[in-house]
């Protein structure tokens, strides 16, 4: 858990599967058997292959992976879970009207001439077409070493989002991502 100190118990933990029939995982084990297949599992791993952690929070979204389960090639970061897009009304020269929203710290630096938006508002996703154009974003920049490459993603939500909204967040990542949980 990226949370230091405010992971909840393992009984509290309750896996749920989002989606994406490409994300190789055909169950989740528990922690007691997961130390005994490691080895197993890593030699099964795609060698050309991007794998992601992703903590989807309300303010702040950390990632942490690696490419083709080498753990020499790790990346780890943190972004702002913001969105920002060029109005259409935008004036001339700023932007070019073509341009890719921007996220994070480039969507907070620019927020003066963008449309702000929030994916996530009190820890449930409030926006689910932000929240896919945050995602496209964040597979951009984790795929820009191995453009080619596919990326499984594991991604972590608030607690309390509902049933309504992982079904929404399972929405967003289809198509982005080869596969996700």
């Amino acid at each position: 858990c990226l949370a230091v100190g405010r992971c909840p118990p393992k009984s509290a933990v309750r896996p749920v599967h989002l989606g994406g029939a490409a994300c190789g995982a055909e169950s989740i084990r528990s922690n007691h058997d997961k130390t005994s297949n490691t080895k197993q599992k890593m030699a099964k791993l795609n060698n050309d292959a991007i794998y992601a952690g992703i903590d989807l929070g309300t303010n702040t979204t950390f990632l942490t992976g690696s490419e083709g389960g080498n753990p020499d090639e790790t990346f780890e970061f943190s972004i702002p879970t913001i969105v920002g897009e060029i109005p259409s009304d935008s004036i001339l020269g700023v932007f070019d009207s073509d341009r890719e929203p921007l996220i994070g710290e480039d969507a907070i630096r620019e927020s003066d001439y963008l449309d702000i938006r929030r994916p996530l508002a009190e820890g449930v996703i409030s926006d689910i077409e932000a929240t896919g154009i945050f995602f496209s974003a964040i597979h951009s920049r984790i795929n820009e070493v191995h453009p080619d490459w596919p990326v499984y993603a594991v991604i972590g939500i608030p607690a309390g989002t509902t049933e309504r909204d992982r079904l929404a967040l399972g929405d967003a990542c289809r198509g982005i991502f080869e596969g996700f949980l």
